[in-house]
């Protein structure tokens, strides 16, 4: 699921890179629990006065990712996920919902491909309008992970600009 590779429009200024990096496993994996052997080899949680410190600690990861994307919501968005109970389901969430599925993210991906193969400069604008949307374009292009060189898009742009 490419769904790691960004978090698409949600509002996440205040979240830390690093911390979507240390914490990025959790939104791709279930959360830990700890688990003992009960009658028969059973798997069964484990009581949390049980646990060991590590433990304890791999735990609190799921915690502390969950408290990160709650912090970077707002209110509406916030009422999306309250469902969830983990940190990989509200990534999930947020990742059909700002990204859309597999079906969504391929026609959004055809639609900019044949945006930016007919892309041209309009009447009247500036360059630097025009290079704002075509960077606007190719960026979102990029989120949906096509990636153009900087050649082509350099070359594009030149080809775009008008004479007058």
């Amino acid at each position: 699921m490419e769904s790691t590779t960004g978090i698409g429009k949600i509002a996440c200024e205040s979240i830390s890179f690093l911390m979507i990096r240390r914490y990025r496993m959790l939104f791709v994996n279930d959360p830990y629990i700890p688990k003992m052997l009960y009658d028969n080899n059973i798997e069964v949680p484990k009581p949390e006065e049980l646990w060991t410190p590590d433990e304890d600690t791999k735990w609190g990861c799921d915690w502390k990712a969950e408290n990160m994307l709650i912090s970077a919501l707002s209110v509406d968005e916030y009422y999306r996920i309250s469902h969830c109970k983990t940190a990989k389901e509200i990534w999930d969430t947020l990742d059909v919902t700002f990204e859309g599925t597999n079906d969504v993210k391929q026609s959004k991906t055809n639609a900019l491909t044949q945006e930016f193969e007919l892309f041209r400069m309009k009447d009247g604008e500036t360059i630097a309008d025009m290079q704002k949307r075509i960077i606007y374009l190719i960026n979102r292009l990029h989120g949906l992970g096509n990636t153009f060189s900087n050649k082509l898009c350099t070359n594009k742009i030149l080809r775009c600009l008008s004479r007058e």
